[in-house]
């Protein structure tokens, strides 16, 4: 396994990172416009970096540098966490597999929890309606299109779909439910 670090990337520092007093810092109004940019740019970014992501997988370009698998590569070489590779690898392959939802990452129809929420439901017979369905909706809102257009036992938001397939798990007298879910 490659132990080499991640290469630094310089940035220009932001005078909102650094400011020490208010007049250093920008107004309301800049503030908040400059935010909005900085979202729009997190979207593009991240829609590319999953775009990357996918390809890299796909060619299996991990291996020739020393890692086992995507994951091993991204938490090693990209700095990920464990849980941030994990869904951006998941969030990766699902775009792979449906492209637009490259597009739809990039121009904030879909966020990337969203997409997370809709990849198991997300297939070939689905995969112009569904993300259509899905765009601009919050998670709540996506929680209840996926409700309404897969019935068959109780969604629970917290469990994954095989949990949902075994309705002995929910009829234990044990069983814990989240906080807040009873």
């Amino acid at each position: 396994m490659n132990t080499a670090r991640a290469p630094a990337y310089d940035s220009p520092p932001s005078k909102v990172l650094h400011a020490r007093t208010r007049a250093v810092a920008p107004g309301d109004a800049e503030l908040i416009r400059d935010l909005g940019k900085i979202a729009a740019k997190d979207r593009l970014i991240t829609a590319a970096l999953l775009a990357h992501l996918a390809e890299m997988d796909l060619r299996r370009l991990y291996a020739p540098v020393g890692y086992p698998s995507m994951e091993s590569y991204c938490i090693h070489e990209l700095r990920f966490s464990d849980d941030v590779a994990h869904k951006r690898i998941r969030a990766a392959r699902k775009a792979r597999e449906y492209p637009v939802i490259f597009e739809m990452l990039a121009d904030g129809r879909l966020s990337l929890s969203g997409l997370l929420l809709l990849g198991v439901w997300l297939k070939p017979e689905n995969a112009t309606e569904l993300p259509a369905a899905a765009a601009h909706k919050t998670r709540q809102e996506l929680e209840e299109l996926i409700a309404d257009r897969f019935p068959g036992p109780k969604y629970c938001r917290w469990s994954s779909p095989w949990v949902r397939r075994q309705p002995a798990l929910f009829r234990s007298p044990h069983a814990r439910w989240p906080r807040g879910h009873r």
